[in-house]
């Protein structure tokens, strides 16, 4: 009996033993993009108290060990994450959770204040976490973003706009809404929670360089007032942005209004021109422009509505409306012209008077629902109208008697709509995005003048594509490919029908701690513009004629980009390759018919492009003094059976701010940007910017200080046998413009959960041929 009493307690201590050393692990992973979490908060519940805890490696793995046979709950956390809850009922041997996905919270820094800022690489995207004191010394989201020194985006100071490094489009989205980039200028930096810059953007951002999206919180009730002003001392420019937005539980309204004036009295140019003719003639011709006025104004509104359940449905409605009038551009001066069948020169007086008058009203629709079983589902529906008048007056005299009178008016119309439908769905493996959109678009030029004509193009564009997102190990990668249909019709030409497919790759690798290399592989469609397929010929001046081109086709555009990033505590580096080549690309070339010079845009052999770009931002002092830089070598190449251009270029640029209680010294310097299209080769100028701002909660005033980094602000070259032109374009009013700084951004309510917008459409093509193209 004894010995049956210590064989039962030697087993049963053997299973009691056995029983309170179960081991517990799992794989936090990213809903997201199917990344590892580092550095997530691990707690054991188990009758609620914490029996363990533990933290998650660099591979996202955790484990803990002694556990119990039980029923336990395990919470996880994480300060970009949603936190997360699983139950685990009767545990009874080690066990192996699997992947746990975690979802990326918008207000995940609700509860936390981020002494230093910090960065997450993602395979498509830069994820920058302000600290406080980037917040303190921004007074809208441009300063936010110019103070992070994000490399690959270019901040003008001129008009607070936002281009990528290579001159391609930067949408803007808030919370994941389109947001006029205007809107930037609303936003109260202490409500940013995050700036999302997708370098990477994947297939449903169609042809962007880049997009920037960043999560604010918003107002459960009440709402937000601010106006953003800058004004000059010397002369009627300036601009400023009203905005107002009201909330009551789920919905939202809202109306902001945008206004642009820019008035200068001593805007003039400088060319030199060269005429070659086939015969062997040669026109020289030499223009000293003298000082006149110039004017123009911008205006853009927007009243809105949204309805939003967070993480579950998201409903908006937008009414837009902008204008763009410059009234009038005149260019006078006294042309020196010699003709080589001449001995003599002539003098021949110039006036050439340039009007632009553009408005556009749209519409926006988008609903949005969360399903079940991690799938989302959106539809974007967006009407625009433009309706655009320009015109241009040539007067050239000598002695009072009129040799060149031209007149060229246009008047043009477009109608176009966008629908747009986007899948998406959460795999335990990995992500699927899907979605199809269709733009159709009529337009209608009247040609009155010099040149009589009406054209009259049907365009319709079809767009489906299909993306992955996984991992293998470290490696996550994304591979996707889309559909492209295109028909045109214009009136007395063949119909025009294209398909293409356009597949992407990207990869993302972690090379060591806080260094991630990337790669981008993609194909993408560019159409011409349907301004440049009017069948229409106009005269540009005495000797130039422009004609438009109905059999230019659609070109495939392959891009190659290999991003090399690494953060070092104070210091972030990033280096990058961008190649890009274009067989067949749209581009300008001039030709000689029938005793005339013609410009045309044309399918050349290809357009080959080249940049290497290096950038380093720096933070010293507990985050007071940031320094940022950038640089790089730029190629270019522009081919065809016709000629064979090349420009290359060194570029440099950069931004640093100090704080000093409430007073912030900035000051920055854009890249120089050259772009080689063809036989048109265009130069803008460095423009170089500094100011101190005074900041006291709300409102801020500051002063501010620009001017270009040359005399003239821009330049244009034509590269042509057959034409040769140098013009210089200058703006003495510009050449030192101190001006004032106001802005007030007032919160008032309580704050809220955001709901994330996952895309947007919006037609920019006014399919209206552009004057002055020569």
């Amino acid at each position: 009996m004894n010995r049956l009493l210590l064989i039962f307690l030697i087993v049963f201590v053997s299973f009691d033993g056995i029983a309170q050393n179960l081991t517990l692990t799992g794989h936090l992973v990213s809903a997201e993009d199917s990344t590892s979490i580092e550095a997530a908060n691990v707690f054991i519940w188990r009758d609620n108290e914490i029996v363990s805890s533990t933290i998650s490696d660099k591979n996202g793995q955790f484990q803990t060990h002694d556990l119990l046979a039980g029923t336990y709950t395990i919470k996880a956390t994480h300060m970009l994450y949603d936190s997360l809850t699983i139950a685990v009922s009767n545990l009874s041997s080690n066990t192996n959770l699997g992947k746990i996905w975690f979802y990326t919270k918008f207000n995940s820094l609700d509860e936390v204040s981020v002494t230093t800022a910090s960065t997450i690489v993602k395979i498509d995207r830069q994820l920058f976490f302000p600290s406080q004191e980037d917040l303190r010394k921004s007074s809208n989201g441009v300063d936010l973003i110019e103070n992070l020194g994000i490399t690959g985006l270019i901040i003008l100071k001129s008009d607070n706009s936002i281009v990528g490094e290579r001159g391609g489009s930067i949408p803007i989205r808030i919370n994941g809404a389109p947001a006029n980039p205007k809107e930037l200028l609303a936003i109260d930096p202490k409500n940013v929670i995050r700036i999302e810059y997708h370098d990477f953007p994947s297939l449903r951002y169609g042809n962007a360089e880049g997009l920037i999206d960043i999560i604010v919180r918003q107002r459960e009730d009440g709402g937000q007032v601010v106006w953003n002003s800058r004004s000059a001392f010397a002369l009627p420019w300036g601009d400023a942005y009203f905005s107002t937005k009201l909330n009551r539980g789920k919905s939202q309204w809202g109306i902001s209004a945008a206004y642009t004036l820019h008035s200068y009295k001593k805007n003039h140019q400088s060319r030199e021109d060269v005429y070659v003719y086939s015969d062997g003639q040669t026109i020289a011709r030499e223009l000293e422009g003298t000082p006149s006025k110039f004017k123009e104004y911008y205006v853009d509104a927007t009243a809105f509505y949204s309805y939003s359940i967070p993480d579950n449905l998201l409903f908006s409605a937008k009414v837009l409306y902008s204008m763009w009038d410059e009234n009038p551009i005149t260019l006078r001066g006294n042309i020196i012209e010699k003709k080589s069948t001449l001995a003599n020169t002539r003098t021949i007086h110039l006036t050439n008077e340039q009007t632009h008058k553009e408005n556009k009203p749209s519409f926006d629709l988008y609903l949005q629902k969360k399903l079940p079983q991690n799938q989302i589902i959106a539809i974007n529906v967006v009407g625009s109208s433009f309706n655009i008048t320009r015109t241009q007056e040539i007067l050239e005299e000598e002695g009072g008697v009129p040799l060149t009178d031209i007149t060229s008016i246009v008047d043009g119309s477009k109608y176009s709509i966008i629908g747009d439908v986007y899948f998406e769905r959460e795999f335990s493996e990995g992500k699927l995005l899907a979605g199809i959109t269709h733009t159709y678009g009529h337009s209608e030029n009247d040609y009155s003048g010099t040149t009589l004509y009406q054209s009259i193009l049907r365009a319709n564009n079809t767009y489906t594509y299909l993306e992955w997102y996984g991992k293998i190990k470290e490696l996550t990668y994304g591979i996707g490919s889309g559909l492209t249909f295109n028909s045109q019709r214009q009136e007395n030409y063949a119909n025009r029908n294209d398909t293409y497919i356009n597949p992407t790759i990207r990869m993302s690798y972690p090379l060591r701690k806080n260094t991630q290399l990337r790669y981008q592989g993609k194909v993408i469609i560019r159409n011409a513009q349907l301004g440049e397929t009017n069948a229409v010929e106009t005269p540009l001046d005495a000797y130039l004629w422009w004609r438009g081109n109905p059999n230019l086709k659609p070109v495939v555009n392959y891009m190659n980009t290999l991003s090399l990033s690494q953060s070092i505590r104070k210091v972030r580096v990033n280096f990058d390759i961008f190649e890009s080549y274009t067989p067949k690309g749209i581009m300008n070339n001039y030709f000689e018919e029938g005793g005339k010079l013609i410009s045309q845009q044309i399918n050349g052999d290809a357009i080959h492009h080249l940049h290497i770009t290096g950038g380093v931002g720096v933070r010293l002092m507990k985050d007071r003094l940031n320094l940022n830089a950038s640089g790089g070598l730029r190629w270019m190449q522009s081919k065809s059976e016709f000629f064979n251009h090349i420009e290359r270029y060194w570029t440099v640029s950069g931004n640093a701010s100090y704080r000093v209680d409430n007073i912030t010294f900035w000051a920055s310097i854009s890249p120089k940007r050259h772009n080689l299209i063809g036989e048109s080769l265009y130069k803008a100028s460095q423009l170089i910017s500094a100011g101190a701002d005074y900041r006291r909660k709300e409102l801020t005033i500051g002063l501010g200080y620009m001017t270009y980094g040359q005399e003239y602000t821009s330049e244009r070259l034509k590269l042509s046998k057959y034409y040769q032109n140098h013009t210089r374009s200058y703006n003495s009013d510009f050449q030192n413009l101190l001006y004032l700084r106001l802005s007030w951004n007032f919160n008032f309510g309580k704050t809220y959960k955001a709901q994330n917008r996952l895309q947007y459409k919006e037609d920019t093509d006014s399919g209206v041929t552009k004057q002055g193209n020569n």
